[in-house]
């Protein structure tokens, strides 16, 4: 008898749950954007109808589920040689509250799977980032073009 890929991902997100309610609550992360970043994280928004809280997810969930195209690929490798220093773009903690260019994502148990499978727990930035201009640039600069 096989286990079929649904069973394994019902089974993986138990033991995620269960590591995760060992570990207490689900890591909170400040993302720090760009004003374009901001911009276009605003009209997603907006056309979706979606929480930005729930935008980040969905970033992080596209990457996820074009993970085998070279494209995405090479634009975190582009993002992921940044220099750090001079843009401080994940912060631990709480960060400034009244920052709009802050955003904070929770790490999920479903978000923190997807991130580890995408060898992306360190680089959180670079794969929301990612997400978001795909989106962007798929939903909105895509509508704007055709009008």
């Amino acid at each position: 008898m096989s286990v079929s890929n649904q069973d394994f991902q019902i089974e993986e997100a138990i033991s995620e749950g269960k590591r995760l309610a060992d570990d207490g609550e689900p890591e909170e992360i400040i993302l720090k954007f760009t004003e374009t970043q901001v911009k276009m994280i605003q009209d997603l928004i907006v056309a979706l109808g979606v929480s930005v809280r729930s935008l980040l997810d969905y970033a992080i969930n596209y990457v996820y589920y074009q993970r085998n195209n070279q494209e995405i690929i090479n634009t975190i490798i582009e993002l992921s040689q940044l220099d750090n220093r001079e843009f401080n773009h994940q912060i631990q903690g709480k960060g400034n509250k009244h920052n709009k260019n802050e955003k904070k994502i929770i790490l999920t148990a479903e978000i923190t799977y997807k991130l580890e499978e995408l060898g992306m727990k360190e680089k959180i930035y670079e794969c929301v980032v990612t997400g978001i201009t795909l989106l962007y640039e798929r939903l909105i600069s895509m509508r704007q073009k055709t009008l």
